[in-house]
């Protein structure tokens, strides 16, 4: 605007275009601007200077004048905007009748004065009476509004809330919404005045669907200015979900395709030679499904059906989605994952509502082991009420049925009641009803009985034997088997012998494979100390999963990948994962989802603390604790980190290095040996204690892999007062190699021997090596020091100026205080933010430390 360049403002309906438009009238009213609003109607579009009179700029004038002219038109904007310090905001200016919009182009032509437009993406300004296009402002600069991510769109309706939302209801508003902040807030508004959200102890939680026909109209104004042939073809793909690209052009032509596609009323996706088309926005879709009106839904259902020649074919589950080397639903930027998870969780529904029907059928088809547990499993994963599983996992079959079928449905009835219903002891027993007789299936009992116990209480004494690989297993069952083997090594720190059990499972297909023994090799890599190949393992892994649509395996291998990148200090990538992956919750009633749903809440949970964002940190903890899990590890116990990481916040050092201290303790001594170790290595991290140095370094030496020997080296050098230069940089490479490049940073930051130049300067010089060898990573070497204490307001000033370089006396000049109130500050701040020196406070507000 200050460059005079006019601005086009696009965006879908409810994007948020006209609250984007008043956000910039208002910032340039506060810089001394006259602004001036125009606002588009569609139904003034065909009188002649109707959007101008609507507006208040002419009036008849003369007693005889009753028809405004386009000189006195231009005449009236010069008086209303006199000035380049002037702004025309016009919203939906393709609803700007002919004339209307030719006297402010007339206008521009003569004045310096500036103009901001918004219109609806994709759709055509309406035609002129010679049945042509009105002209835009040349040179327009064009702002498109995005889709909000998940953590904006929860803040803004916190915001309008006054309060918190529940994680299951935030992600249902998110998914209904497709990320658009407009359909988010018309959902909460209807939900909170029809009593289907209400606040329950001060958090926001939805009671039963967010749907209701108050919402008509909302979905409604989408379909306003399509075409007969766009509204049918649009609800039959609605009605047939996810369809190949063939199937589509069965029963629409390409000119209504591409139409629907450049308001983006429909998505179109590659899957390796696949194309995939679906309808949006997700609440039109689920307009259609609740709209009364059975004859239309009927006409196009058999309208449909005559076209395909067959019922609609939807996505199967095995089908795959986006293409990596085209980037289409893959990280790979800012605006791709911005709408990432929004369109995912649209499709994931979708997905998940075809499984569970498809599923629904075969079981009341053919009741058996093997469909009731594919039907229960659907359910389980679509978020079924618990009484609808439980009945369907409590049917009672034929006396015939296949053995292996049978242990598997046994085995998810056990998950169930452990986790669903939080009964181990009714879990195992249930294991224990497979006969003997099955031989050798029955093994499989006391296979799953470790693993379950493994979750819930502590790791089994003399597993070893009831893990032992049986070559008359079937292929499922030996792969379950070594699943169950590689959990276990890796809780007790055995990566050599974890990397075998997975290398044993290689020769199975990746269909049986599955995503759990797949997602934790790069668990295992990492703790072995290859960081770059768990990375790139975990990473391929998620992206394969994104393209799959495989939630399980996509949360799995995000997991795995956000450990890895909070280990390595890079959280601003970590964040864009979770961004994609946290929406796609799932309830915790199964081991897998529930160790899933606990980790990537503690990452993002101890990640927001780090960061500064308290209260975001407390609502994943709470979420993450109320899994039922509170006293068993995931992956690097993150969550007793982030409570440990709040108390830091508020300055209560030592209470936090006593709860990890005592926290490692009690999981090493129940053999969870590798995220003992950690918390323990961290408790000596914050305060250091060499007596419990030696007793750690004495535990570590039942654990192999470097990314714990490293981290144990580092701590060590800590402890040490006399740190060598030669140990130090030692010491940094391999916390690099190993996958904690932000603690080598810090390490090389905080390091004591600050006196000897050239020491110091050898420090920053493998510093910065270290930072180029990939420059475009930010990595964050706060930790457990961070730069987000609870400073009090005159702190926070006086610890701006420390890192300005001013010295005591100067800053007590400008604030105003004695030299030795500055000296009690200094001291404080130095105190709260755990540093050593000016120069160390200087770091920390500065992003350098």
């Amino acid at each position: 605007m200050r460059a005079g360049l006019p601005i086009d403002v696009v965006g879908v309906r409810y994007s948020g275009r006209t609250s984007y438009l008043t956000e910039v009238g208002d910032r340039l009213s506060e810089d001394g601007w006259q602004v001036v609003w125009v606002r588009g109607n569609a139904s003034l579009s065909g009188t002649p200077f109707g959007i101008l009179m609507a507006a208040g700029f002419l009036t008849q004038s003369t007693p005889g004048q009753l028809r405004p002219t386009l000189p006195l038109a231009v005449d009236a904007l010069a008086a209303a905007a006199p000035s380049s310090q002037s702004v025309l905001l016009i919203d939906d200016w393709d609803d700007l009748d002919e004339a209307s919009w030719g006297a402010i182009l007339a206008f521009r032509q003569r004045s310096d004065s500036g103009i901001v437009l918004s219109r609806v993406l994709g759709r055509a300004p309406r035609l002129s009476a010679q049945g042509v296009y009105p002209a835009t402002p040349g040179n327009a600069l064009v702002a498109r509004i995005p889709a909000l991510t998940f953590r904006e769109m929860r803040g803004e309706l916190e915001r309008r809330l006054g309060g918190p939302i529940d994680h299951t209801t935030l992600t249902q508003l998110f998914a209904k919404a497709g990320g658009l902040i407009g359909v988010a807030c018309q959902l909460v508004e209807v939900a909170r005045l029809t009593g289907r959200l209400v606040q329950v102890e001060g958090l926001w939680t939805s009671e039963g669907d967010l749907w209701s026909p108050e919402l008509i109209g909302v979905a409604e104004s989408w379909l306003e200015f399509l075409s007969s042939e766009q509204r049918d073809a649009h609800e039959m793909l609605a009605l047939a979900g996810i369809c190949e690209l063939e199937t589509v052009r069965r029963f629409a032509d390409w000119p209504t395709l591409e139409s629907l596609e450049a308001t983006e009323l429909v998505r179109v996706h590659s899957a390796g030679s696949r194309v995939l088309v679906t309808a949006q926005p997700p609440l039109l879709v689920e307009y259609y499904r609740h709209r009364p009106r059975a004859i239309r839904t009927i006409r196009l259902t058999e309208n449909l059906r005559g076209k395909l020649g067959a019922e609609p074919e939807v996505l199967s589950p095995h089908s795959t989605l986006g293409d990596p080397s085209h980037g289409d639903l893959v990280l790979g930027g800012a605006s791709q994952t911005r709408r990432q998870a929004a369109v995912i969780s649209r499709l994931v529904y979708e997905q998940n509502r075809t499984r569970a029907l498809v599923a629904r059928a075969d079981w009341q088809r053919t009741p058996s082991a093997a469909s009731t547990a594919s039907y229960a499993q659907a359910l389980i994963v679509s978020g079924a009420d618990s009484a609808e599983i439980e009945a369907v996992l409590g049917t009672e079959l034929p006396g015939a049925q296949d053995r292996v079928d049978m242990v598997w449905l046994i085995r998810l009835r056990a998950e169930w009641q452990a986790f669903a219903q939080l009964d181990l002891v009714g879990a195992l027993r249930l294991l224990h009803e497979i006969p003997e007789a099955w031989a050798p299936l029955h093994r499989m009992a006391e296979v799953w009985s470790v693993s379950l116990q493994h979750t819930l209480r502590d790791v089994p004494k003399n597993f070893s034997g009831a893990l032992d690989l049986d070559e008359e297993l079937p292929d499922s069952l030996r792969i379950s088997l070594l699943r169950v083997r590689t959990n276990l090594f890796t809780t007790l720190g055995r990566f050599e012998s974890a990397l075998e059990a997975i290398d044993g499972a290689e020769r199975f297909s990746q269909e049986e494979l599955g995503f759990s023994i797949d997602s934790l090799r790069g668990v295992v890599l990492l703790g072995l100390g290859h960081s770059e190949q768990a990375m790139t393992w975990s990473r391929r892994g998620y992206e394969e999963a994104l393209t799959a649509l495989d939630v399980q395996a996509l949360r799995g291998h995000a997991a795995a990948l956000v450990y890895a990148l909070e280990a390595d200090g890079r959280y601003a990538e970590a964040e864009a994962i979770l961004a994609v992956a946290l929406p796609l919750n799932s309830a915790p009633r199964t081991l897998e989802v529930t160790a899933t749903e606990v980790a990537l809440h503690g990452c993002a949970g101890l990640i927001a603390a780090r960061r500064g964002r308290r209260e975001e940190a407390i609502r994943h903890a709470e979420v993450a604790e109320s899994f039922g899990l509170p006293d068993v590890p995931v992956l690097h116990d993150c969550v007793p980190l982030l409570r440990a990481q709040l108390l830091i916040g508020e300055n209560r050092i030592s209470e936090a290095k006593e709860l990890l201290w005592r926290r490692g303790q009690n999981l090493f001594e129940r053999g969870y040996r590798f995220p003992g170790i950690l918390l323990l290595l961290t408790a000596l991290e914050i305060t250091p204690d060499p007596e419990q140095l030696r007793e750690v370094t004495q535990l570590a030496e039942m654990l192999d892999g470097e990314f714990v020997h490293g981290y144990l080296a580092a701590v060590t050098l800590q402890h040490d007062r006399e740190q060598r230069s030669g140990e130090l940089v030692e010491v940094a490479e391999r916390l690099v190699r190993s996958g904690r490049t932000g603690l080598a940073l810090s390490l090389l930051q905080r390091s004591s021997s600050d006196s000897d130049p050239a020491a110091a300067a050898l420090r920053e010089r493998l510093s910065a090596e270290i930072l180029s060898r990939a420059p475009e990573r930010v990595y964050e070497t706060a930790r457990v020091h961070p730069r987000h204490t609870t400073l009090t307001g005159r702190e926070g000033e006086v610890a701006r100026l420390i890192a300005q370089g001013l010295g005591n006396a100067q800053i007590a000049d400008l604030l105003v205080l004695s030299v030795r109130t500055v000296e009690t500050h200094v001291h404080r701040i130095m105190r709260k933010l755990n540093c050593g020196s000016r120069q160390q406070v200087r770091a920390l507000i500065l992003g350098l430390g």
